[in-house]
């Protein structure tokens, strides 16, 4: 169930070392979670002894507040009456998209309360009907109780359709197909990210525990020019259908099922926002919420705020960005990773193993500030003047190499530079002004530095207090893949495998079907472990321990550890036209990946990662004429 509170639920104090673990838990199967969604438990602090009391509420902290926010039901398409409402609402407002959505809103609030009701109601009242029907036509054949069970069957199916409609939409799980009738499934899952998501308490900062370059002449005409109705109705196509929706409540979906209806007002919106340069600011607003970074949260700085837009400013956005993605290759510099075409994230994952693997055995810093991504070309471009300059002293990995001074995806930056106090005292007054100039700061919790061996302990002290940040032997994690001195380990992806454990957890597979399980599988070896395989050979023991997972939920049955498998793991993961299911071998996914980046040493010459490595080890040779 997890646990709120205090992180660990034994202390103890051992010749002066405090030694904590998690020892206690509480544990529920779905029948029970699905009784008391709302329940949780809380992790007490230790009085009497050197285990913590753990505490089960049973009903949470229930959201009483009349304030919720409208949120278009899906379900509500596939009443038949439904259109005709949309279109008589679309028909009484004031020509504008805003006025449009909020008398739609109003005309399904009501539409719910007296027509549409309580979707699991109105299952059980009908399959109550259904078995009273049933039973009287065991006692005698009758005409019409045979045309009222058809009709209440049909009934039935239909309202079924709409209560998947409703927790798939609640649910969020991306992997599984709807129409698969999983409906025990979405509503468990939606139950445990339900409960996941709550925020039960927080401590307080005083340890109080709180319960409740410039484009060019050729851009200008395709970044001016008109919106067509086209490209609007295809941005909104291209969007996912059940997004979570911005303060008006209404998701994609709404704009897909009756673009007949609405369309024409949502391209005049666009339209009309990029002739005149503004737009009805009730379209523009955005909803700010909280995303858990952790799995056990306990403080604010363990959320991730983000912003929930309407569909209306999402469909600019993109319009925007389809224009200017064609000329960002020519603007944005090539240590810059993050949202270019045709730029990978392995791409500076594989530059930073590598010039961290030179700094351990020789001398410079990266250093790792948080920032935000979208004025960093500004930072970038500064760092170059400086380099250009000779201020800046940059590493080099290899003889004549690639200097290598930062390197810019989305909100992650590493710098590197000399390991001196010249160095540092650069560093720190350039994002001081950067933070000025941009309003943007630098998050100096999360921001470290590492040096080499052979960097004194005094020296690491005076940058500490010029750069005020803190100094690490190993930077952990960049983009998601474990930054390592040497082969990396089993121990390196312990975090990853406890992903997939959770994600193919046997809850899960105790409500799904046998295809439901097969795409569970699919998604989870195609999903967690991408980006490490795009850039890492992985230790042969966590390939097994995927593939066994794998198997696990294919063929266990439920609360059995032990299984047997009824065919041949090379069967099963032999493609479907050759008899298998189509399940890919964790080491072949990681084999087919790592061949992109040989594809792209010999095609791509011009990639910073590939100039980078050609020159630290191949020295100008072809990677097929390598010996080693």
């Amino acid at each position: 169930m997890g646990a709120k509170g205090l992180h660990f639920t034994w202390y103890r104090n051992q010749r002066g070392v405090v030694l904590a673990k998690r020892l206690d838990r509480a544990v529920c199967n779905v029948a029970w979670q699905a009784m008391f969604p709302e329940a949780y438990v809380e992790n007490l602090c230790p009085v009497y002894s050197d285990h913590c009391p753990l505490l089960l509420r049973r009903d949470g902290s229930r959201d009483k507040s009349p304030d919720r926010p409208f949120r278009f039901q899906a379900a509500w398409a596939t009443h038949k009456d439904f259109e005709r409402i949309v279109r008589e609402a679309w028909c009484r407002s004031k020509p504008t998209l805003a006025n449009g959505l909020q008398v739609v809103q109003v005309y399904a609030l009501k539409f719910n309360k007296e027509v549409f009701g309580n979707i699991l109601t109105r299952k059980k009242a009908l399959q109550r009907r259904l078995k009273g029907v049933q039973l009287q036509l065991k006692i005698g054949d009758s005409e019409s109780l045979s045309r009222l069970e058809k009709a209440i069957q049909m009934e039935l199916d239909e309202t079924c359709l709409q209560e998947e409609y409703l927790w798939f939409q609640k649910s969020r799980e991306k992997w599984v197909k709807f129409g698969d009738r999983n409906t025990s499934f979405f509503h468990a899952q939606t139950l445990a990210r339900r409960r996941r998501n709550k925020i039960q308490g927080l401590f307080l900062p005083d340890g109080t525990w709180l319960i409740s370059h410039g484009l060019g002449v050729e851009a200008r005409p395709a970044l001016t020019a008109p919106v067509t109705k086209e490209k609007v109705r295809r941005a909104v196509m291209s969007m996912k259908s059940f997004k979570a929706p911005g303060p008006d409540g209404f998701r994609p979906f709404f704009f897909k099922q009756y673009w007949p209806i609405v369309g024409d007002e949502l391209w005049r919106t666009v339209r009309d926002a990029f002739r005149l340069g503004y737009s009805d600011t009730s379209l523009l607003e955005t909803q700010m919420v909280l995303l858990p970074k952790v799995n056990h949260l306990v403080s604010l700085k363990e959320f991730r705020p983000i912003s929930l837009c309407n569909v209306a400013w999402k469909v600019i956005s993109k319009v925007i960005v389809a224009r200017l993605q064609p000329f960002l290759q020519g603007v944005i510099g090539p240590f810059q990773g993050s949202f270019i075409p045709g730029r990978r994230t392995c791409d500076h994952s594989i530059i930073a193993q590598e010039a961290f693997h030179f700094v351990r055995k020789d001398g410079s810093d990266p250093l790792s500030p948080y920032l935000f991504v979208f004025c960093m070309e500004r930072l970038s471009l500064r760092i170059s003047e400086l380099l250009q300059e000779g201020l800046w002293k940059p590493i080099q990995l290899s003889p004549g190499g690639l200097p290598l001074s930062h390197l810019f995806f989305a909100d992650d930056i590493l710098l590197f530079c000399q390991a001196s106090e010249d160095q540092a005292r650069l560093v720190a007054p350039l994002l001081e002004e950067f933070s000025r100039s941009s309003g943007l700061r630098v998050n100096l919790t999360k921001s470290k530095f590492v040096s080499s061996r052979r960097v004194s302990q005094r020296r690491i002290d005076t940058l500490e207090g010029l750069l005020g940040i803190s100094y690490t032997a190993q930077i952990g994690k960049y983009l998601g893949v474990p930054i390592t001195h040497g082969q990396p380990r089993c121990a390196d992806f312990y975090d990853v495998m406890d992903k997939i454990q959770g994600r193919l957890a046997a809850w899960k597979a105790n409500l799904l079907n046998k295809a439901g399980k097969l795409c569970l599988v699919k998604s989870t070896i195609s999903s967690i472990l991408v980006y490490s395989m795009q850039s890492l050979w992985l230790p042969q023991a966590v390939c097994n321990r995927i593939d066994q997972a794998c198997r696990r939920i294919l063929w266990a049955k439920a609360d059995n550890t032990r299984f047997w498998s009824p065919v041949s793991w090379d069967v099963v993961t032999q493609s479907k036209e050759l008899g298998g299911l189509g399940v890919r071998e964790a080491r072949r996914v990681n084999v087919s990946l790592l061949g992109k980046l040989v594809w792209d040493l010999l095609s791509d010459p011009q990639k910073p990662w590939v100039q980078l490595l050609s020159n630290l080890y191949l020295h100008g040779d072809s990677i097929l004429c390598a010996q080693n």
